[in-house]
């Protein structure tokens, strides 16, 4: 019955499903798609928000919107000068317990380390053919890796974050790195040899993802979306990061957790 009211919840804390629930509370109260309402989820490692609301999920595209949207297909066409784009969306998920990933390049990421079950996810990574993994110091996953790129800190290079009320929040560089190439450069540089782009700082590719961010003032795709069951499926601890899992196990092992 309150008039104005947001909803905040801890993503960490909550299945999938149980997440879409929240979604589905906020709309069958009218709590979303309206000023000073709605629904903040919080995420457990920062600028997730940020990396779905850029394309990493295969079901959406740059600001969430779903990535068969026709305008959404004709920008990307348009922006990537390209006259078709692939009919099908493949879940990297599926891909990867499929076995079919014979090539990655891991960064922020440390998958080995932070999974639930260590184990499993070891005998999967083994079967990739090659790995590449970008990281700030040995992790667990950079151990497995064939080639281990040095990484920098966001300050080291600058770029963007995007809050959990999804305002984008450009950062500076402030300091130089002590090796040759920062880790936005390497990207750059790799991404150069496969010929995808041609971005050359993070500026650039914040000024291409707003590009392509939705047209129409008024895009949300409100609907319900119902579950018949819970789809408890955590598989990672910290965010799966190596900086959230090194920072908390330091905090709880000086406050004797």
């Amino acid at each position: 019955e309150e008039m104005n009211a947001i909803l905040i919840f801890q993503e960490k804390e909550l299945s999938a499903n149980a997440s879409m629930a929240m979604h589905n509370l906020a709309m069958i109260t009218g709590k979303l798609g309206k000023t000073a309402n709605g629904l903040i989820a919080l995420k457990e490692k920062n600028n997730a928000h940020g990396i779905f609301d850029m394309g990493v999920c295969h079901k959406i595209g740059i600001g969430a919107e779903p990535i068969l949207e026709e305008d959404l297909q004709h920008r990307m066409r348009f922006k990537w000068k390209v006259d078709e784009l692939p009919f099908t969306i493949n879940s990297v998920y599926k891909i990867f317990r499929a076995g079919k990933i014979k090539n990655a390049f891991i960064f922020g990421e440390d998958p080995v380390g932070c999974a639930l079950d260590k184990q499993d996810m070891k005998q999967q990574f083994d079967r990739i053919d090659f790995k590449v993994v970008q990281e700030l110091w040995m992790s667990e996953t950079a151990l497995e890796a064939d080639l281990v790129l040095p990484a920098s800190m966001p300050w080291e290079f600058g770029g963007s974050y995007t809050n959990s009320q999804r305002k984008i929040q450009q950062i500076e560089k402030q300091l130089e790195v002590n090796i040759t190439d920062n880790s936005f450069t390497q990207l750059v540089k790799l991404l150069a040899k496969t010929a995808v782009n041609d971005i050359t700082t993070p500026a650039q590719a914040l000024e291409e993802a707003i590009s392509l961010l939705p047209r129409r003032g008024d895009f949300m795709d409100l609907h319900f979306q119902f579950k018949a069951k819970d789809n408890e499926n955590r598989q990672f601890d910290f965010g799966c990061d190596l900086l959230h899992k090194t920072i908390d196990e330091e905090f709880n092992e000086k406050l004797g957790w």
